[in-house]
């Protein structure tokens, strides 16, 4: 049977995403009573700017940044695993790499960081995300040198996280429904993962561009082409892209916000990286 263009590309997905999300189960993190340092003493504040924020290449990255969301021991990372199946179908295909730039290079006005005040009296916390001068409260809880910081509406650079030929665009600033990232301090610098959800209409609005400024690249793959060129001119356009199911699959929402509802938010899990500044 011969497979058009669209049957193939659900196929060659389903096989991507497959293997990405094999091992994917387990038991999910336990949420830590979220302490405040309000009204008490503090001990110190510190800052850490980001200089590395990207979704899994591989399987294993896809469970290390995941989270279970809905209880069931599954571990929730949609949008992380339709990285994988990116990177999979095509190797090249590396945000990483530009994300460390462009967050490198911001003015120091615009940088994107972390404020994180550890209380006196308990092993809580406060903390802010901190980008082109907009604060982002969160709550922290210490355990060793592990820092849980939680908090709802904070902001990821959704364009970027996507862009792997790094032209000068908007980093598309997306606020999450629910985030937390878990972090370990090492000496002065911080490493971990960042979990949250986020409405999957406005993730595909900002991630086309930079798709498509990668899949239109004149080395990109034939095999690409063939699955998304559906009218064979040459050019993926945002309208064969969007009507892709396999990218519509890919970046479904797969979270409900409460028990016994339809999906209507998608998972993402990426890789932190931050040094202290302050």
């Amino acid at each position: 049977m011969k497979l058009n263009n669209s049957s193939a590309l659900v196929v060659a997905l389903t096989v991507a995403t497959t293997a990405a999300a094999t091992g994917a189960t387990g038991c999910g993190l336990e949420s830590s009573e979220r302490a405040s340092c309000e009204g008490s003493a503090t001990a110190q504040t510190t800052v850490y700017r980001f200089t590395q924020a990207k979704l899994p290449r591989n399987h294993f990255q896809a469970v290390l940044t995941s989270r279970d969301y809905n209880g069931d021991g599954k571990q929730d990372n949609q949008l992380g695993v339709a990285s994988v199946a990116m990177v999979q179908l095509a190797a090249e295909y590396d945000p990483g790499a530009a994300m460390a730039a462009r967050l490198q290079a911001l003015p120091a006005a615009s940088a994107w960081t972390l404020q994180l005040t550890q209380c006196r009296e308990h092993a809580g916390g406060d903390a802010a995300l901190i980008h082109d001068g907009i604060s982002e409260p969160a709550t922290a809880v210490l355990n060793g040198s592990k820092w849980t910081i939680t908090g709802n509406d904070l902001t990821v650079p959704v364009a970027w996280l996507a862009d792997s030929v790094g032209a000068a665009s908007a980093p598309g600033w997306l606020a999450t429904d629910a985030a937390e990232l878990v972090v370990t301090m090492r000496g002065n610098t911080m490493q971990g993962r960042f979990a949250a959800t986020v409405e999957p209409t406005a993730v595909r609005a900002l991630i086309v561009p930079p798709l498509l400024m990668f899949l239109n690249q004149p080395a990109r793959s034939s095999w690409l082409r063939f699955l998304l060129d559906t009218d064979g001119n040459g050019t993926i356009t945002a309208a064969e892209l969007q009507a892709s199911s396999g990218f519509n699959d890919l970046t479904k929402a797969d979270i409900a916000v409460a028990s016994g509802e339809a999906p209507t938010l998608a998972s993402v899990g990426l890789e932190i990286e931050a040094v202290q500044i302050q």
